[in-house]
């Protein structure tokens, strides 16, 4: 119930794993057919209609870039730098995470059209974006996650 010390820093960084999740999965995943039948399927976009899937995917990462360096005040990047955690490379992690968010909003940036026409006319640019989500998962599943002791919890829907 969150009712924990850290039970409410346990559910936001729960929930935007989940969010990258379901990013991965069905709203880029299956128009795409990488986690599908290997076709792509623009009528499995999002909102095929109305063309917001790239626009609500973008304000999506935004926000979790705003929620992880807390705007204008304190983030989980701060936590990060307090902790002195380090990526794999040897930088510090708030910088890889931070860099990463940049590399993935600059990669749905670079999509072309729609991702309704996009993942039929411009296959690579959207699965190049595809690949910078992957990306940012692994950082905030496994390098955040394990920094700040944070409890994963898996949903209904994780296959589990």
């Amino acid at each position: 119930d969150g009712g924990e010390l850290q039970g409410s820093m346990n559910m936001l960084v729960n929930q935007m794993i989940s969010d990258l999740e379901e990013m991965i999965t069905t709203r880029l995943g299956k128009p795409t057919g990488n986690t599908s039948n290997g076709q792509a399927r623009p009528d499995l976009v999002e909102s095929p209609f109305a063309f917001w899937s790239l626009p609500r995917i973008k304000a999506t990462l935004g926000t979790m870039q705003a929620i992880y360096t807390g705007g204008d005040g304190l983030g989980f990047d701060d936590y990060l730098d307090f902790l002195a955690a380090k990526s794999a490379d040897g930088e510090p992690l708030s910088q890889a995470i931070d860099a990463q968010f940049h590399t993935t909003l600059a990669a749905f940036d670079a999509i072309e059209g729609t991702l309704h026409t996009a993942v039929t006319a411009h296959p690579d640019q959207v699965n190049a974006a595809y690949e910078e989500v992957r990306t940012l998962l692994v950082l905030l599943k496994v390098d955040m996650a394990n920094h700040l002791g944070v409890t994963l919890t898996f949903n209904d829907n994780d296959g589990d």
